[in-house]
């Protein structure tokens, strides 16, 4: 089999080590040959997908059998590699089978792993993005968090309630409560939140009509900044969340992070978490943060599911070895079509009647997986 790599869009000095140095090494490891042709979509190839070949593109969705999704994993350093696409769009995101695997896993070997791992991740700082050293802020004993995202994005498209449009709700449920609302520009975005530039009125033709205006809730938003109803905060997101009450976001990967802290977490979209976070559907939804807040599931299916992701999900691409194993799974899966057949949900996972077992999500195996508490 060939395996055939299409290139991101936009570049950094992760993906041209991933795409020239790592994803090369790792096919002459296996034994097999690997284009890397100058294309992003599979359409752009100009010819019909050939079954002989295992497809792998960047940040797209694409359900077919023999095409993988690898986009960033909402930490640094790592990937996702899903047989139906990213964020939400992927198998992790969209069945529930997934979710119900993670809660299988050894409980001891999940709380050892969540306390290391957590420790040093916090501890060093390190998010998806560079976050700053030091905290300025003054910061209130009562406060909520929403991490803001770009309006414009593929992921976007998909959620519930607009990301501008969050803390508008999040500030109008909290008012006469005694908590505040703290919220932090996406360093990626581009908006002018504290000045007089309006929203871009232009959008990307991607953009689907039918998933609304994307800059709603900007006017709105910053007039609550003006007149100082709202904090804006440039520190680290790790002070941010820990000091904070609750975090609300659309489907941010700092909502991951949040439950890093073990805060309750609300999403007004369907992230790869959602299933252990409080989902918010709808605007009228926003007024449960009146009631006390809570998370929507234990510590332990936290725990559970935050160790599953990084042993069947993601890949540390500093690991050649993890990243090797990874794609001989998936050639594997892919060459024999053990997948459920037909089914979008197609998460290469095979779990029978209490039988499990993973094969295309890493080196764990079906001993390991199953709880034994």
């Amino acid at each position: 089999m060939k395996l055939v790599f299409l290139r991101p869009i936009v570049w950094n000095d992760f993906k041209r080590q991933l795409y020239n140095v790592t994803l090369p090494l790792v096919a002459r490891l296996l034994g097999l040959r690997a284009e890397f042709p100058n294309v992003h979509n599979v359409a752009d190839l100009g010819t019909t997908l050939s079954g002989k070949c295992l497809y792998f593109t960047w940040h797209t969705a694409d359900p077919r059998r023999n095409v993988w999704n690898i986009t960033l994993a909402p930490f640094d350093g790592y990937i996702e590699l899903d047989s139906l696409g990213y964020a939400d769009y992927s198998s992790l995101a969209r069945d529930e089978r997934v979710f119900k695997m993670s809660q299988m896993v050894s409980l001891k070997a999940a709380n050892k792993f969540f306390d290391t791992f957590v420790r040093h991740y916090i501890s060093a700082n390190r998010s998806k993005y560079r976050q700053p050293d030091s905290s300025s802020s003054i910061y209130t004993p009562r406060s909520v968090f929403v991490p803001l995202q770009v309006p414009i994005d593929q992921v976007a498209r998909t959620v519930f309630v607009k990301t501008y449009r969050i803390p508008c709700l999040v500030y109008e449920a909290l008012r006469g409560t005694g908590y505040s609302l703290v919220v932090k520009q996406h360093p990626k975005d581009n908006c002018d939140l504290f000045g007089d530039t309006p929203a871009p009125t232009s959008l990307p033709h991607w953009w689907l009509r039918e998933s609304g205006n994307p800059y709603d809730g900007f006017e709105e938003l910053k007039c609550l900044i003006r007149e100082k109803k709202v904090g804006v905060s440039s520190d680290s997101i790790h002070p941010l969340i820990q000091q904070s009450d609750a975090v609300v976001t659309a489907n941010s990967g700092v909502g991951m992070e949040a439950l890093f802290h073990l805060k309750p977490v609300y999403v007004a979209g369907r992230p790869i978490y959602h299933w252990i976070a409080n989902v918010l559907r709808r605007e009228t939804d926003f007024l449960r943060l009146r009631q006390p807040f809570a998370a929507s599931r234990s510590k332990e299916d936290i725990v559970r599911f935050v160790y599953y992701l990084f042993h069947n999900y993601y890949v540390d691409c500093s690991r050649i070895e993890c990243l090797k194993k990874r794609i001989h799974a998936i050639v594997r899966i892919t060459s024999d079509g053990s997948t459920h057949g037909g089914d979008r949900g197609r998460f290469s996972i095979s779990c029978i009647k209490g039988q499990c077992r993973n094969r295309a999500y890493g080196p764990q195996t079906a001993n390991s997986a199953i709880s034994q508490k």
